[in-house]
């Protein structure tokens, strides 16, 4: 009878044991499964913001174009009126005389 109650209590001490054990892999479960949430949205984050960079970069470029555009017609408008004021030196040049 002793041994069988020898046994009982172990076999108490064992399950609980097992119990504990399992508790803290539920919480290690747990844990983890915070941590895998919390890197999902740091990379939902992550791509939000690559996608802006990404759009204001191309705005960039797009300006670089446009004042690159600009440039050029507005030396091809100083062109032109370089060669007015010089014609209009010419036509000036004639009252003089």
């Amino acid at each position: 009878m002793g041994q069988s109650r020898d046994q009982a209590e172990r076999s108490v001490a064992q399950a609980a044991d097992a119990n504990a054990a399992l508790e803290r892999i539920g919480e290690a479960i747990n844990r983890i499964n915070a941590m895998s949430h919390q890197i999902a949205s740091a990379a939902e984050e992550q791509s939000a913001v690559s996608t802006e960079v990404t759009q204001s970069v191309h705005r960039i470029v797009q300006v670089g174009q446009e004042t690159t555009q600009n440039a050029a017609e507005t030396a091809q408008a100083s062109d032109a009126l370089n060669q007015l004021a010089e014609q209009l030196k010419g036509l000036v040049s004639r009252f003089k005389a």
